[in-house]
This record gives C-alpha cells, structure tokens and sequence, in this order.
C-alpha cells in the first residue's frame, strides 16, 4: 500500500487541498518522511544562499537509511545497523547554484518513503 502524507496544521478540507496543490506532502509505503530547508516546507521555492536543512523519518519497523539528496547527488546519509525508530539529519548547506533538496529513508523490513523537493533560488 502506498500513502501521501500531508505536512501541516489542524487538517480541514481547504487547507488539505492547498497544501496537496503546493506540494507539502511525501511518498511512502510505510516511513514517515518530513524536510525543511530554512523552515520551509516539502514543495516550496525559497530564495536562500545558505540553508539550514533538517529531516527526520520515523517507522515502527526500525529504519535502516536515510538520505538527503541535493541535485540529484547524495549529500548526507545515515545509517544504522540497530534499527532505531526514528533517524534525524541537520545540517548547514551552501548550494553553489540553485536546484533542489529532497530526503529519502529506507526502513528495516525494505520499505521506502520519498520527500517532495523543496526548490531553492540563488
């Protein structure tokens, strides 16, 4: 089974569907995924030379990997043979151009979620 999940306050019918229309949602068949560059959601475009970026990943079934991607290269990955719950990456980035981030993780038993990209300008 594949799931959306949405990344925002209380839910109600017109903030779901704006926060679907912008992007602030992620992939997954089983972890939950968020990130944030300079406290912006998953789907935004900022305008940033400098980015304070921050992903987490949960899942009951103990995560294996999770990665964040900068313009298709991977910049950061964690991972942890004992299986915790949740895994976390903070880390200051200086892109050199403007493009994109987005996270992916990996849980224990194979299962994967995916971030939306969050845009950044220079």
């Amino acid at each position: 089974m594949i799931w959306n999940g949405l990344v925002g306050p209380k839910p109600d019918v017109n903030r779901i569907g704006k926060r679907a229309a912008k992007g602030n949602h992620f992939v997954s068949d089983s972890p939950f995924i968020f990130a944030s560059v300079n406290d912006a959601a998953m789907g935004e475009t900022i305008r940033a030379e400098r980015c304070e970026i921050e992903v987490r990943a949960y899942d009951s079934a103990g995560l294996a990997q999770l990665r964040l991607i900068h313009n298709g290269k991977v910049i950061n990955t964690k991972n942890d043979s004992n299986s915790p719950t949740s895994l976390t990456i903070e880390l200051t980035h200086k892109p050199t151009a403007s493009g994109y981030y987005r996270a992916e993780v990996l849980s224990h038993d194979f299962r994967k979620g995916f971030s939306n990209p969050l845009w950044v300008e220079r």
